[in-house]
């Protein structure tokens, strides 16, 4: 996390995000605090190759 630009960076194999059911996963998060915007990116590599987020959405999760 950086305190002055306030921006935070989770980086990894796996960066996972859930939401009940709902899960995101990629290799790199960063969410600028200041305006709540958020990018994921995928995984770009040996493993995985595809540089894809890749996203399980339960339907009707919305508004749950």
């Amino acid at each position: 996390f950086d305190m002055k630009s306030e921006v935070l960076v989770l980086t990894g194999n796996e960066v996972v995000l859930t939401e009940g059911d709902n899960v995101v996963v990629g290799c790199r998060l960063t969410v600028r605090m200041a305006t709540g915007h958020a990018q994921l990116e995928g995984c770009a590599g040996a493993q995985t190759g595809t540089g894809r987020v890749r996203m399980l959405l339960r339907p009707g999760s919305q508004g749950q």
